[in-house]
């Protein structure tokens, strides 16, 4: 079932949902009551639509989970395979307390990332803006300015204007060309053969590679632990993670997984066999499987690469300032070379 989204719900807001759930669970209070509470309080009109749909579907005999999964773009896979397993065993209010500090988890984990981010996202916009303004307001005058004194200018000079002059006068190209380009590369991407090579690329790229693989193996060790803990079948787990992976060799590695266990292997086997997956990730699983605490072990592999890719993004950040800095510094230089020097002589000429 689909609604017309005016608002994103975000998974904020869904932790908090399952957290409340989860409160009022352990402190007593009846599941539709809880429900009534959290849609009440819900301040997300979308929401609140999506939670008294649930809350309908609850009073007529549905299980929550069931009434959830009729919303897969608000609830993933995880939410109801958690809720389900926790109304098979009784714990309700166990596993949805497990599956909101997961989400709180990760929510941190994305905030830091963005953050982190943050700063150089902020310059490259200014450096953008300052350079359209530039471009479509102060050129255009300097430019008219030198050819009404018929200066001779540097050859910096005349080749900033002549593409200033290309810019301003066939934008429109530029804009269809550009929009071409974006519509076709992201067509491309959606395609098998697109998502495919981008995977690759990620997993190719220096620096993008060590920061994607952490945030992969983050991810699916948290999952899997969770899940574990819960009391979700091992195969089902594999598969809900198989939906969150957004690059296909992991996917392709969850359907290895899956395949493995199939044939009664264990699932540390085909992670030490795919060399997207670090040697450790293997190892541990391994360890896990061999002492039967395979949730804690994944935990532990979640801690560790989620500090490794908080550690490497405050790097790169630290890495793209300087970075920035420099440029912004030579397109300063550019810019007083080509515009403002000329100026210089022709007033001293004057």
């Amino acid at each position: 079932m689909t609604i017309p989204f005016l608002k994103r719900i975000s998974s904020t807001e869904k932790a908090f949902f399952v957290r409340q759930i989860a409160t009022m669970l352990q402190a007593g209070l009846p599941l539709l009551r809880a429900l009534d509470i959290v849609t009440e309080q819900t301040k997300n009109p979308n929401f609140k639509i999506i939670l008294e749909s649930v809350g309908k579907r609850v009073r007529e005999g549905y299980q929550l989970s069931q009434a959830m999964a009729e919303y897969p773009q608000v609830f993933p896979g995880v939410f109801t395979a958690v809720i389900r397993s926790g109304e098979s065993t009784g714990r309700m209010d166990r596993v949805m307390l497990e599956l909101a500090q997961q989400q709180e988890e990760d929510n941190k984990f994305r905030g830091g990332v963005y953050n982190a981010m943050l700063y150089p996202a902020f310059v490259v916009l200014a450096m953008l803006v300052i350079g359209i303004y530039l471009v479509f307001k102060i050129i255009p005058q300097i430019a008219t300015l030198f050819a009404e004194q018929q200066a001779q200018l540097p050859w910096m000079t005349t080749m900033l204007i002549g593409i200033v002059n290309a810019i301003t006068r066939y934008w429109y190209v530029f804009i269809v060309a550009l929009a071409g380009a974006i519509w076709g590369l992201v067509s491309f991407l959606r395609t098998a053969e697109g998502r495919a090579f981008w995977g690759r690329l990620v997993i190719k790229t220096p620096i993008i590679r060590d920061l994607s693989m952490g945030i992969y193996i983050t991810r699916f060790s948290r999952m899997m632990a969770m899940l574990a803990r819960s009391g979700v079948p091992v195969l089902e787990s594999v598969e809900i993670i198989h939906d969150a992976m957004s690059n296909v060799l992991y996917q392709e590695s969850m359907d290895d997984i899956k395949a493995s266990l199939e044939r009664g292997l264990p699932m540390s086997k085909p992670l030490m066999e795919n060399p997207i997956w670090p040697p450790l990730v293997g190892q541990m699983v391994l360890v896990g499987e061999q002492s039967g605490k395979v949730d804690e072990v994944l935990d532990s592999v979640a801690n560790y690469y989620q500090d490794r890719v908080s550690t490497n993004i405050r790097g790169l950040s630290s890495l793209i300032e300087p970075v920035l800095i420099v440029l912004l510094g030579l397109g300063v230089a550019f810019i007083v070379f080509a515009i403002f020097v000329p100026i210089y002589q022709l007033t001293s000429i004057s």
